[in-house]
Order: structure tokens, then sequence, then C-alpha cells
């Protein structure tokens, strides 16, 4: 379970790199601090929702290693929100 958990983050990263690209470009284009905070935000929070739904499958399944390496993932992405949020 933990190598569909690996492999299920490993495409949502895929899936999510022409998002970070697509907003960091449109930000870059319209050059202000709020428009990048909210391409940061936009793509943290979709990240979030997806590491939440995970860990939560994981808990509800009862698989522990699983919902521990999601659950990290988790943790990891609050950070990045909350000094995203901190910035302004």
């Amino acid at each position: 379970m933990l190598r569909s958990l690996t492999i299920a983050m490993v495409g949502a990263a895929v899936a999510i790199a022409p998002i970070n690209a697509n907003a960091q470009a449109h930000a870059m284009s319209h050059g202000t601090a709020s428009s990048t905070l909210r391409a940061t935000l936009r793509t943290l929070l979709q990240e979030h929702a997806f590491l939440a739904a995970n860990a939560t499958g994981a808990a509800l399944g009862g698989r522990k290693a699983e919902f521990e390496s999601a659950a990290a993932a988790l943790d990891m992405n609050s950070v990045d929100v909350s000094k995203a949020i901190g910035s302004v």
C-alpha cells in the first residue's frame, strides 16, 4: 500500500507541476505580489485537499504506514500554507 501511495503522490506532483507553472506564469504576467500570493495559495490548497483525502483514506482503511506517510506530507504542506499566509 505504501508503494501505491508513493505512486499516487508522484503522480499528483506530476499533475500539479503544470498547475504550478501556469499559476506562476500568470502571476508573473501581472507582476503583483497579490497575484503571486493568490496563485501560490491556490496551488497549496489544492495539494492540501489531495493530501488530506489520502491521509483520511489510509486512516479509515487501517493502513498505518500509509497514513503516517500521508500525514507527514500533509503536515509539510500545512507549514507551507502558513508561511504563505504569514508573508502578507
